[in-house]
């Protein structure tokens, strides 16, 4: 018997001796998977022919060459092509077919089955150093790694590192960032603000919750003006910014209102209260009979008015009234000091009387000046301080026509140098004792104006700081009258301390050297309650009471 095999192709050719007739007992492995053709042949001559058609096997699979290997995932259990397939163990992976080894996993990846074409990818917060991993490991509290890490590299959801290049044990926790938003590997610099919330730059995790109704201008995001609605920007989105002029109100900037259209109204409202007031002064100062009528109980009632007042102690209690409200205003807009609102929320109304800016009538403060601050503190300080000047003018211009309307009707004759001087000198008293009369009134003004104008004038060393760099605990300051002027020395803000230092002097320190040049001369006769004097009797809304 002999054996035929090992047959690399069909050209093969095996040869055996014949030693006489008989079986013999051929075995072909055939490695080319096809048809095939087997000849016979004794002695050069073909004796007989035998077709096949070869597969392969069990377990293999035909490869582009037409021969037979290993499936994907699979291997041979030996070095011999023959041999059985086995599959691959966990941690390796064989993603085509043939003969060929199965390879181990790289690092990143995991394979926790047998015959695998491929290896797992370790997901988010998972790692693997070593090569042939079964399973990745999970990476340690506030750490985390991207798809397919060999070590955990960035921090975890909620929590954030210095910056990229920092190490992992630098993570800290986000919950103390109000407003912060922190996914997988988040520095202080991709850190995410949510809608309501405002930072200055992305070098600081100091935070600021927007006080707008609706949170309607911070918009929220990573960056600068981004985390602003479109026409806001700067210090909690305040600043408005854009071509046209606007000004921030209630959350929002608006466009400024035409010029011209406060002004009318504001005027028309003037007007009438002067005639009324000058109408109610003349039928006040009329002795004809023919006004009686209306003369008399006019007069009257001021007298009641005047009694009631005295006896009630009115102008002390309207006083010290007006001054804490003043102060109350005082306290949260000059100089930051909150108070609660379950006891004062019902000053909110009255605080005009200590925020005065009576510009605000006519259009907003920025409509009118833009950013030039220095020319609206003068406006704020020498408004009233003019409205002050002209109260005694107006009264001696009301006393020279009072005396003018009484000489003229004098029906004695006179000669003409007499009469002309009688008349210079009594104009001259009739002018002195008008500014005296409107002196008082002066006085209340000033009384009313010096804290709301004050407020204002120290308002521009009222600077508001916000954090702007972690790392060299950096801090920028803005003036919080006007969000868009940076303090921290800067020459426009310099300039508007270069104005307010004279108003100083004029207001909060002048009014009162004032109030004492007043007072002091009049220190004896208070005491002694001596006769009255023009002075005493004009300065009696400082000491009455």
């Amino acid at each position: 018997m002999g054996i035929l095999s090992n047959f690399a192709s069909t050209n093969s050719l095996l040869g055996i001796d014949y030693i006489g007739g008989g079986q013999y007992e051929g075995r072909i492995t055939v490695l080319v998977q096809g048809p095939f053709i087997v000849k016979l042949q004794l002695g050069g001559v073909e004796t007989a022919r035998s077709r096949g058609l070869a597969s392969c096997r069990d377990g293999r699979v035909p490869l582009s060459d037409n021969s037979c290997g290993c499936k994907s995932g699979f291997k041979p259990a030996q070095n011999d092509v023959d041999a059985q397939c086995r599959s691959c163990a966990v941690g390796s992976y064989k993603d085509s077919p043939g003969d060929r080894p199965c390879s181990p996993c790289p690092v990143g990846y995991s394979q926790p089955h047998e015959g695998s074409v491929a290896c797992f990818a370790c997901g988010e917060g998972e790692y693997q150093p070593e090569v042939g991993a079964a399973t990745c490991r999970v990476c340690k509290a506030a750490t985390s790694s991207l798809s397919g890490s060999d070590q955990c590299r960035i921090c975890a959801p909620s929590y954030r590192r210095p910056n990229a290049d920092s190490s992992v044990t630098q993570c800290e926790s986000c919950d103390n960032i109000p407003g912060a938003l922190c996914g997988a590997n988040t520095t202080i610099a991709s850190l995410i603000l949510r809608p309501g919330y405002w930072r200055l730059s992305t070098l600081t995790t100091k935070t600021y919750r927007c006080d707008t109704l609706g949170n309607q201008t911070c918009v929220g995001g990573t960056e600068g003006n981004s985390i602003c609605k479109d026409g806001h920007a700067g210090p909690l989105c305040k600043v408005c910014v854009g071509e046209t002029q606007k000004y921030y109100d209630n959350g929002s900037c608006k466009d400024c209102p035409e010029a011209g259209r406060g002004v009318l109204p504001i005027l028309a409202v003037l007007a009438a209260t002067v005639l009324v007031v000058a109408a109610l002064f003349w039928l006040h100062e009329q002795r004809a009979p023919k006004y009686d009528r209306y003369a008399v109980p006019w007069r009257r009632c001021v007298h009641h008015v005047k009694a009631f007042v005295k006896v009630v102690g009115l102008v002390p209690k309207a006083k010290v009234a007006i001054t804490f409200m003043q102060v109350i205003a005082a306290l949260d807009s000059t100089f930051a000091i909150g108070l609660p609102d379950q006891w004062f929320g019902w000053t909110r109304s009255l605080r005009f009387l200590g925020d005065l800016k009576w510009e605000q009538w006519v259009a907003p403060s920025v409509c009118i000046f833009g950013s030039d601050v220095a020319d609206l503190l003068l406006l704020r300080a020498l408004g009233p301080l003019a409205v002050i000047v002209l109260v005694p003018f107006l009264g001696s211009v009301a006393s020279a026509l009072r005396w003018w309307c009484k000489a003229s009707s004098k029906r004695h004759a006179k000669r003409a140098r007499s009469r002309a001087d009688h008349q210079f000198r009594s104009l001259t008293e009739a002018l002195a004792q008008g500014c005296i009369d409107g002196f008082p009134l002066a006085l209340v003004l000033t009384f009313c104006f010096t804290p709301p104008v004050s407020a204002s004038i120290f308002r521009v060393w009222q600077c508001v700081s916000y954090s702007y760099d972690d790392a060299q605990d950096e801090k920028h300051s803005y003036l919080a009258e006007d969000l868009s002027i940076r303090c921290d020395g800067s020459p426009e803000h310099s300039n508007i301390i270069n104005v307010a230092w004279p108003l100083v002097c004029v207001w909060p320190i002048g009014m009162v050297i004032m109030y004492a040049a007043l007072l002091i001369p009049c220190r004896t006769m208070l005491i002694d309650e001596t006769a009255s004097t023009p002075l005493l009797r004009a300065t009696e809304f400082l000491h009455r009471d």
